[in-house]
């Protein structure tokens, strides 16, 4: 049976005096584990407004509030994104972000436990409610989660659960460290969060806004306009520090991608014909934009939405791969869609039959999962990987040279 968690005790951190404070504790602590989350807000602007860093580091949980300490927590970040200490959250790639937006560099050493518990076996992008549940016997409450973080005063309620949030990470590093060295995966671990939380994972080139968009059209015959504007959108939305659908909904996007008009004839007319609650001077603005985009990355990205949108070339390399993978994700014990979603294996085969050189860059052909699958996917894709029945079982064997 589970239990309701008692508050966690805290210190809250609003003046210059108690941060450097801190940020002594925990230079003279290095590679102590840092227990991290932030709360903020993002309502009407681009960037996430900053409210709270939650800290729990040396059995002690801080919070720092980030509004009340505007000017001094560029420093505080930077000193975060040092290497010394190992940076544990729980589905970090928002508080990357947010943080990222005020002191730029990439955070080294991280580990994510929602990443981890995938690894471990556990249930697909699960929360740290269910964390805390599985794990700690623990029932959080959850009342404060939809508060405005940017009020002032913040009720002791929502303080609560902002401390929450970092009071269990710890136990749940713990088990989630000893399962996946069980496995042999905790290195797998890291990687991933590595890649998952690198800043150009989170916060994508403008070139490669597409990629956020979910079109509903099956066809896409103007890709070359919708790459140039969602970049031009999300330029604009920099600019103007406003949420991306105030520039113009991504519904808007399934009418630009059947659209006749090239990029070259595109002007501030036209885009209002996209969609004419488009404002003027915005519509003015777009079309700057998307003039100022260079024609080979335009291209390029066209390339690569048009590949990664399409059915997989060759239904059967497709779907002797989907064997391939079901037959070494059993191997090593894991769910076969940690090894790979539909989406990224059809990418996989798109880029490989047009010999697109971004098919080397595809994650199953990197990092741990080339360790796992890689090598017999590119035998197989060359010809060179044997496949058996026996015993009512699929084997692979990858020819001798």
């Amino acid at each position: 049976m589970t239990e309701t968690h008692a508050p966690p005790t805290y210190t809250l951190i609003t003046t210059q005096r108690d941060l450097v404070k801190l940020q002594e504790t925990m230079t003279s602590h290095k590679r102590a584990p840092i227990y991290i989350d932030t709360e903020f807000k993002r309502e009407k602007t681009y960037a996430p407004i900053l409210s709270l860093i939650q800290l729990n580091f040396k059995e002690r949980i801080y919070i720092i509030d980030a509004l009340a300490l505007q000017h001094e927590v560029h420093a505080f970040i930077a000193l975060l994104n040092e290497p010394d200490w190992m940076k544990v959250y729980h589905s970090g790639t928002q508080d990357i972000e947010v943080m990222h937006y005020i002191t730029p560099s990439p955070q080294q050493n991280l580990f994510d436990t929602q990443i981890a518990a995938r690894l471990a076996g556990m249930k697909e992008q699960i929360s740290l409610f269910n964390l805390v549940k599985d794990i700690c016997n623990l029932e959080l409450d959850k009342s404060a989660q939809q508060i405005d973080w940017c009020m002032r005063p913040l009720p002791p309620a929502a303080l609560d659960y902002a401390a929450a949030d970092v009071a269990y990470l710890p136990a749940i590093y713990a088990h989630l460290e000893s399962r996946l060295q069980q496995k042999n995966r905790l290195a797998w671990a890291f990687e991933e969060a590595e890649k998952a939380l690198s800043p150009t994972k989170v916060i994508p080139q403008p070139i490669e806004a597409w990629r956020r968009l979910r079109l509903t059209n099956a066809g896409v015959t103007n890709a070359p306009l919708v790459v140039a504007m969602a970049a031009a959108r999300e330029l604009l939305a920099r600019e103007l520090d406003l949420p991306r659908a105030w520039i113009f909904a991504d519904s808007v996007f399934d009418t630009i991608a059947s659209a006749k008009t090239s990029i070259q004839a595109l002007t501030p007319q036209t885009i209002k014909r996209f969609d004419e609650d488009i404002v003027d001077s915005v519509a003015e603005q777009l079309a700057h934009y998307v003039q100022q985009l260079e024609d080979e990355s335009i291209s390029q990205a066209t390339t690569l939405l048009e590949l990664e949108r399409r059915a997989p070339a060759h239904n059967e390399v497709y779907d002797m791969l989907k064997i391939l993978l079901n037959h070494y994700a059993a191997q090593v014990g894991l769910n076969v869609s940690v090894l790979s979603s539909t989406k990224e294996l059809k990418r996989l085969v798109n880029l490989w039959s047009h010999n697109h050189p971004a098919f080397e860059d595809s994650p199953l052909l990197n990092g741990w999962r080339e360790r796992v699958v890689g090598r017999p996917i590119r035998a197989f894709l060359k010809g060179d990987l044997n496949i058996k029945l026996a015993d009512n079982k699929v084997i692979f064997e990858e020819k001798e040279a």
